[in-house]
Formats: structure tokens, sequence, C-alpha cells
């Protein structure tokens, strides 16, 4: 119970230094709008959401940046703490095909339902891409395969997990690490997107405790993000082809989870 208690609070100080940083980003915005844009209290609101992509990606930095200070302020090895061990390419590619085909599977099944964040990601894609082609996608891809998933896997595996799995064991920290990365995701896609999110936690916590590494479930993580971008480039898809991707997406993972299960574990120091 002590770990779960320790994981509830990092997740707590997580979230307040996720609204203290988007806050003070938010004001600096807000501030450099009112020195260089006419009427910038009336177009506070469409800034703002242009800047949806340079907001997450300076807020995911300074997330990391912040929790590395926190551990090295306790005189903890971040490296060993979060543990960043080597990995193999086949560990890289197993958790990468795994985490892309259960994505891809759940979201084929959540198609047609909106997801209010990732439509606010690529509004503030294209604003960017009209001021400098193509530097919208560049920092649409920086921030949701490289930004995102180093963040948050450093926190939901590499600082909750570990914390939670120390005294409840690793089914318990794979549950409470999952369950919160469910939790954060509602703000950004409602009930839907916190059950996927849920779901993926625990298959990036799964691939955390089987290879030891954090660098896989990030790798796990980018990867599981990739569906995003194949599906909105395509407006519609016809019944047959939904179906079959299904239980092609179905097959694979499962596969993936079985071979991710017959791994021996990794558990080096």
């Amino acid at each position: 119970m002590k770990g779960i208690l320790k994981a509830l609070a990092w997740f707590a100080l997580y979230f307040a230094f996720s609204l203290i940083f988007q806050v003070l980003l938010t004001l600096a915005i807000v501030a450099a709008c009112s020195i260089f844009v006419y009427d910038a209290p009336f177009m506070l609101p469409d800034i703002l959401n242009k800047s949806m992509l340079i907001l997450i990606t300076l807020t995911n930095a300074l997330l990391v940046l912040a929790f590395f200070l926190v551990f090295r302020l306790r005189k903890k090895s971040v490296r060993q703490e979060w543990r960043l061990r080597p990995f193999t390419v086949n560990q890289a590619v197993l958790a990468a095909v795994t985490a892309f085909s259960g994505s891809f599977l759940f979201s084929l099944c959540t198609y047609r339902m909106p997801m209010d964040n990732w439509l606010l990601l690529t509004q503030s894609a294209a604003y960017y891409n009209e001021l400098l082609p193509p530097l919208g996608w560049l920092l649409l891809l920086l921030a949701t395969l490289t930004a995102a998933p180093i963040s948050e896997e450093m926190v939901f595996r590499g600082i909750i997990f570990t914390r939670a799995e120390m005294t409840a064991g690793p089914v318990a920290a794979m549950l409470v690490s999952a369950a919160l990365f469910g939790v954060m995701h509602i703000d950004a896609g409602g009930v839907p997107l916190a059950v996927g999110a849920m779901l993926m936690g625990c298959v990036f916590g799964y691939l955390f405790y089987k290879t030891g590494s954090l660098w896989v479930s990030i790798i796990a993580h980018a990867a599981a993000n990739l569906p995003d971008f194949v599906l909105f480039t395509r407006s519609e898809l016809p019944a047959p082809l939904m179906i079959g991707l299904c239980i092609l997406c179905a097959c694979v993972f499962i596969a993936g989870m079985l071979a991710v299960h017959k791994t021996t574990r990794n558990n080096q120091a």
C-alpha cells in the first residue's frame, strides 16, 4: 500500500508541474501577443489553439527537466531509478509492432468518435504549415512521437510504476500506472481516449516490466501514436477494409503479446 501511495503522490506532483508549466507558457504567449499582435485580446482563443503544438512540446520538455532535477536533488541515479537500461533491436521491434497493432485496433474501433485533442493538434499543424512548410508536421511529429512519449513514460512507467512495484508488486504497479495514465487523457479526448490510454498503459507497463528498460516503453508509446497519422489521411474507410484491418491488427497484437510473455524478464540492476 505504501508503494501505491507514493505512486499517487508522484502523480499529484506531475499534475501540479503540468498545470504550472502550462499556465506559465500560456501567460508568456499572452504577453508576447499583447506586444506584437494588434487586437490580441479578441484573437487570444484562436492564438492559443494555434499554439497548441508549441505548448505541448515545451510543457513535456519542462516536465522531463523538472523531474530530472528533483531526482538529482534527492541524490538519486536517474538511470537506475527510471531503468534507463540498454535494450536489443528485437525487443524494440517487438514492442513497436505490438503497440502499433493494439493502438491501430483501438483507433479503428473508435474511428467515428471525435477526438477534440487531435483536431486541435492538426489545426495547429496546419497553421504552422502555412507559415513555413512543413514546420507544422515536424512540430506534430516532435510533440506526439518524441516529447509526449518520453515525458509520459518517464512519469508513468519510470516513476509511478517503479514506486508502486516496490511494495505492491508488478501487477498492481501496471494497473495503477495504467489507470492514472487513462485519467490523464480524459481531458484530451473524453472517456473513449481515457479507456484506450488505460489499455495501452497496461501494454506499456508489461513491456517495461518484461524488458526492464524504459527506452522500450518509450519506443512502444511512440509507435502507438502512429495510427493517428495513418487514419488522419483517410476521410472514410470501406467496411470490408475496416473489418480486414481489425482482424489483422488483432492477430498481430495477440501474437506480439504472446511473444512478449514468452521472453525472459530482464531484471538487470
